[in-house]
């Protein structure tokens, strides 16, 4: 769209906020702007780059065994739900969530608690007994806002750190440690 951002700028844009939000806020379009380029980085994400999106080492695994014990699985993202749901089936991962909310489906975007908290009236959920995961700003404070019994970031080092003192409750490197947190320690 002609602008330049490094590829630190756009990480950090990305982490805290929405596509719409990074082109009016950091970039400085227009509401005309901002739509024209969202239709067409839309088509471009969900044509060419999410069925590239290679899941986690180990989330497959970990997603069975959480279904296995009977937990309900809400996939709460920043991507709009048709988005999340393209990112679901490009991975044939259907099976294991029973509710998707995109930032279109419920009031606001992460880390607004409207999200977290409508996918848990889908699954009837109380707050309480829930936990979130999550790699970013945006996911921890959607948890914590959300009064989440626990919310369990995945980050090394300073964004560990980061992640940490915004309030989540665990943080692990990776989903071999959020599985030891559930499990205990996984097996090979």
């Amino acid at each position: 769209a002609g602008h330049q951002l490094s590829s630190e700028d756009v990480h950090l844009a990305l982490a805290t906020r929405t596509m719409r939000q990074i082109c009016r806020e950091v970039l400085g379009m227009s509401e005309e702007e901002t739509e024209i380029f969202y239709e067409g980085f839309l088509e471009t994400f969900y044509t060419e780059w999410a069925p590239k999106a290679e899941p986690l080492p180990h989330a497959e695994r970990l997603l069975e065994l959480v279904r296995e014990a009977g937990m309900r699985v809400a996939l709460v993202t920043n991507r709009i739900e048709r988005g999340g749901r393209a990112g679901v089936d490009g991975v044939d991962w259907g099976q294991h969530f029973d509710v998707i909310v995109g930032q279109d489906t419920a009031g606001h975007a992460k880390p607004h608690p409207d999200p977290a908290l409508h996918a848990l009236a889908a699954l009837d959920v109380d707050a309480t007994e829930a936990v979130f995961v999550g790699d970013n700003a945006t996911d921890v404070g959607c948890g914590v806002s959300a009064g989440m019994k626990a919310v369990i970031a995945i980050a090394e080092g300073d964004k560990a750190q980061h992640l940490a003192a915004m309030g989540a409750t665990h943080v692990h490197a990776d989903l071999y440690g959020v599985h030891e947190t559930f499990f205990g320690q996984p097996h090979a």
